[in-house]
């Protein structure tokens, strides 16, 4: 199923809302740098702004749209669900917790930031630990149920678009077998060493849309936001193209490993036994 792209800045979800191809992430960012971080991007044309609950700066975000002036409808904005909140009956009331610090009335995407669930402490505990050290993993976790409850949060209009982070195709599946509201985005970690061929053919095949992190495969550099918002203005021909799939080296390309061994591979629905968040 073809993907629309609509004037090289927008992509055309499943559900007919546009989503702007390039966007700024929040994780890791600190308050008042983040904040500025995001004012640079969205005066050099990024309208895309990637956040987090368990990001825990919410508020930068909120604040950096708020200093920059703009009309909110000009700003995609994305957040997403905690790994404390898969629990029965928390996918409201943790947005609302989120549409709060962002000073927003809705999020134009709110995604299930993992297919793990965590053991529900307390709002702020994001990853709860036991003595030992190792994550207190909710073996619970329902993915239909909590489909239902996403899709409830978009009807009552706090979410445009609703989707998921780090789900394997086969949880995907078992979502679009059952959902009235298909998942529209699946966003994950994807770069040239690490291409994510089988996600790849599945999003051709639903008209998935895959949103990248890591794209440049390298955490903890240093943002170069003015010249990636250049991404835009150039093409690679297909000769380039092919060249850059042969770079392809599977999972043992994967970075984004800081979980590993902590737990969070025990549960039955972590994508591969590899820890990704």
């Amino acid at each position: 199923m073809a993907r629309t792209i609509v004037n090289g800045t927008h992509v055309k979800l499943n559900d007919g809302h546009l989503m702007p191809l390039l966007g700024i992430g929040c994780w890791q960012g600190e308050h008042k740098p983040m904040s500025e971080a995001i004012v640079l991007a969205l005066n050099n044309g990024y309208r895309l702004i990637d956040t987090a609950y368990s990001y825990m700066n919410e508020e930068a975000v909120g604040e950096a749209i708020r200093r920059w002036g703009g009309d909110r409808k000009d700003i995609f904005v994305t957040t997403k669900l905690p790994t404390i909140a898969l629990g029965g009956g928390r996918v409201e009331p943790f947005l609302r917790k989120s549409l709060k610090k962002l000073g927003l009335d809705y999020v134009d995407l709110y995604l299930i930031h993992a297919p793990v669930g965590l053991q529900y402490v307390d709002d702020e505990t994001v990853f709860p630990f036991d003595k030992d050290g190792k994550l207190m993993v909710d073996y619970s976790t329902n993915h239909v149920a909590l489909w239902r409850e996403m899709e409830a949060v978009r009807e009552a209009g706090l979410a445009r678009s609703i989707g998921v982070s780090n789900f394997s195709t086969a949880q995907l599946r078992r979502l679009f077998a059952v959902a009235k509201v298909p998942p529209a985005v699946n966003q994950l970690e994807m770069h040239v060493e690490f291409q994510q061929t089988e996600m790849q053919a599945y999003s051709r095949e639903t008209g998935l849309v895959l949103t990248s992190y890591g794209t440049l495969g390298s955490p903890g550099r240093r943002a170069r936001i003015q010249e990636n918002s250049q991404v835009l203005d150039w093409s690679l021909s297909e000769e380039a193209m092919a060249a850059l799939r042969t770079l392809d080296r599977g999972e043992e390309a994967r970075s984004f490993n800081f979980l590993k061994n902590r737990g969070f591979e025990l549960h039955p629905e972590c994508p591969v036994n590899r820890p990704v968040l």
